[in-house]
């Protein structure tokens, strides 16, 4: 199944949840003239996106698809993955589709490529957002053996899981999630792109509230 996104790309200068970064994460929400200015100026442009094996909570139908680009080092990552996450799903449920993809900035973070490769592998076998959430609990350790110990924790078929990790099975998907978040304007972790609005950063709950709230309005 493709996922019809709208990308969002010459909007204006100014707006403080747009900014594009390298690995970091602001905490200031927009004020009401940044977002009016951002629905005047925003043109988008429409591609297709197959999120139909992705990682995903919520509701594959619903009308609100939040796509997070996400570096297991990262963390502004983590951040988010503690603070925000669970009162997004706890408020939202059903009424929205959240999906997890790979972006590693392998340039600060060696091991976050790995690490996106292994939580792949998990996938595989059903596990993924236990695995997610393991991986974001051991930001300072993802070496191979922690991996794999991961694995082990959480009940995984380990043989199936270290040969999906050490023949580099999920390469090729990981570098496709990296070149398609390069293409839709992503050059910094967390980006998240909301029925392909770019929200950028760790931002507060009310922030991806403000963004959500009208996707949801104006689908009715």
């Amino acid at each position: 199944m493709f996922v019809v996104v709208a990308l969002v790309v010459g909007f204006a200068g100014g707006i403080g949840y747009l900014l594009a970064f390298v690995g970091g994460g602001g905490d200031a929400a927009p004020d009401t003239a940044d977002q009016a200015q951002f629905a005047q100026s925003a043109q988008p442009v429409v591609f297709d996106l197959d999120l139909s094996e992705r990682p995903t909570l919520g509701n594959v139908d619903s009308l609100v698809t939040v796509v997070e680009m996400t570096d297991y080092e990262c963390p502004f990552c983590r951040r988010h993955h503690d603070q925000v996450l669970p009162m997004l799903l706890d408020e939202y449920g059903d009424r929205i589709r959240y999906v997890a993809v790979n972006f590693p900035l392998t340039s600060i973070h060696p091991l976050a490529f790995t690490a996106g490769q292994a939580a792949e592998c998990a996938h595989d076998q059903g596990r993924f957002w236990g695995y997610n959430e393991a991986l974001f609990s051991s930001p300072d350790s993802l070496v191979p053996d922690t991996l794999v110990a991961i694995a082990v924790g959480l009940g995984l078929d380990v043989p199936a899981f270290t040969q999906c990790l050490e023949s580099e099975s999920k390469r090729d998907l990981v570098v496709s999630d990296i070149q398609n978040g390069q293409r839709f304007g992503a050059d910094g972790t967390p980006t998240f792109f909301i029925n392909g609005k770019r929200l950028v950063g760790a931002r507060p709950i009310e922030v991806f509230r403000q963004v959500i709230d009208a996707e949801l309005a104006a689908a009715r």
